[in-house]
């Protein structure tokens, strides 16, 4: 048995039955390793004991990919950043994304893709769901940014894509490689959707981006809710601090409306595009020291961080015509004022959570469309709930289609509800030419959905992949390939 921190005590194995998903699944055991020997120990301990194997990093998941049946490795043992070279930082696993971009700035640069959970999320959970957030617009996802990988994996051991991976890897990769490149109609649906922000199933784009199987392999990592290795080390790209920064408060008459403006928007080349519904437009309304229009129904933020002097007075002509009110944040004391509100808005719903008959659930929580499809997608996803009589809260990186939603569900036959609306929601997003996970990952709230999003063929290439890496499926299993229902296992 590994020789560090080992829990089996059910009283403590209770803190790793839940992520914030509100998935809950008791695990038989739990392990903190402190170094990549102690995942090695841990990894040949689960497969001798017949045990799955998932990771966790802050448990702030919101799919459920953060809690399982067997042995989880709880990686706040092993948050260290072991380099950091000006634009480059080697860290391990467990550390926070705040931790990195507060050793980083100091220096001139920043980890640029800016996850909205950065006080707490871990850059292994970072990769391991695809993760974007405020400013990835511009910027990109975690994918963008990531350079190589080292990783634990039940059947080649230690791989290191900085260096050479195994040969009986690197042939597998290749052999993939060449059958996906060949078959047109699987390259079609890629080429389609490579414009989408998506984070479901396995990011075969790397096929299509990268020729060296290190760097697929390195790629194919990002968004595989650790089902295909177990990370220990991961080399990030770091990109310049901007000189300035510069935002606009916009306010429309509602969130379907203000998307009208998104396209145009974005090809101003904006650092981050955001939407607030009528709640957090609300909160804006109440909290902030400057007036918003009382018929406002939805805020967007838009905030240029390079080409400040073409771009800001382009977006100010494009938001004249359209808005109720707009206001430029122009002092950093303006916009944190704003930011601080926006993150309020998360804080009061889960203080509403507490203790309710009604609550928040984060089932259809991570959809995205293309820009120009917004609008209809918003008014169709508005009308499904406003059926149901189920109030909606909507935000999100609208600059790259990309909504969350939070609806306000009755304890009352919850799971027939929720069944219901996700089937519903995730054949709009389907019908828009949509994706059910934009960045927070796939897992057990999609994993039943996710050969519908990318159609049998595709879905063909995403089990090729497992079967290189696990074919045992010893990795984090139900997360990726399931067919339960989005409610097992599930808590109010």
């Amino acid at each position: 048995m590994p020789h560090i921190v080992t829990i089996t005590d059910p009283a403590e194995l209770k803190a790793y039955a839940k992520d914030m998903s509100r998935y809950s699944m008791m695990p038989r055991a739990a392990f903190v390793p402190g170094s990549e020997e102690d995942v090695l120990q841990a990894l040949e301990y689960a497969r001798s004991e017949g045990m799955p194997v998932t990771c966790r990093g802050a448990g702030s998941n919101l799919s459920g990919s953060a809690v399982g049946p067997g042995l989880i490795l709880d990686f706040r043992g092993m948050g260290r950043i072991l380099s950091l070279d000006r634009d480059r930082a080697i860290v391990e696993p467990g550390i926070v994304y705040d931790r990195v971009n507060d050793a980083s700035i100091p220096e001139g640069y920043f980890l640029p893709y800016h996850v909205s959970s950065s006080k707490y999320c871990t850059i292994g959970g970072n990769v391991g769901t695809k993760a974007s957030g405020l400013r990835s617009i511009k910027y990109g996802t975690v994918d963008t940014s990531l350079e190589s990988i080292r990783f634990v994996n039940p059947v080649y051991g230690i791989v290191d894509t900085s260096n050479s991976i195994p040969e009986q890897l690197g042939k597998a990769i290749e052999s993939l490689r060449k059958d996906l490149l060949e078959d047109e109609g699987a390259m079609e649906i890629l080429v389609r959707r490579s414009s989408l922000k998506t984070s479901s199933g396995y990011n075969l784009m790397a096929f299509l981006e990268h020729e060296r199987p290190r760097d697929i392999v390195t790629h194919l990592m990002v968004g595989s809710i650790g089902t295909l290795g177990i990370f220990t080390r991961i080399c990030l790209r770091l990109v310049p601090v901007p000189e300035k920064r510069e935002m606009i408060a916009a306010f429309f008459r509602s969130a379907s409306h203000a998307c009208e403006a998104v396209p145009s928007l974005k090809g101003l080349c904006p650092s981050l595009l955001e939407l607030m519904d009528g709640f957090g437009t609300g909160i804006v309304r109440e909290r902030a020291s400057f007036s918003v229009p009382e018929d406002a129904g939805a805020t967007l933020l838009v905030e240029f961080d390079s080409l400040i002097d073409k771009s800001m007075p382009l977006a100010l002509e494009i938001l004249d015509s359209m808005t109720l009110s707009h206001r430029v944040l122009r002092s950093q004391e303006e916009a944190d004022e704003v930011w601080g509100l926006r993150w309020s808005m998360l804080l009061r719903m889960k203080r509403e959570n507490e203790g309710a008959n009604r609550r928040y659930v984060s089932f259809v929580d991570d959809l995205g469309v293309p820009v120009e499809n917004l609008p209809g997608f918003i008014d169709e996803i508005t009308s499904i709930f406003g059926s149901e009589g189920v109030p909606l809260i909507i935000y999100g990186h609208v600059g790259e289609g990309n909504l969350h939603l939070r609806p306000l569900i009755d304890r009352e036959n919850w799971k027939e509800k929720v069944e219901d609306l996700a089937d519903r929601c995730f054949e709009a997003a389907f019908r828009y030419g949509g994706t059910i996970a934009a960045e927070h990952g796939s897992g057990r709230n999609r994993a039943a959905f996710i050969e519908k999003e990318w159609g049998p063929r595709i879905y063909s290439y995403f089990r090729r992949v497992k079967e290189i890496f696990d074919p045992e499926d010893v990795l984090n299993p139900g997360t990726m390939f399931s067919d339960r229902s989005i409610t097992d296992d599930l808590e109010f």
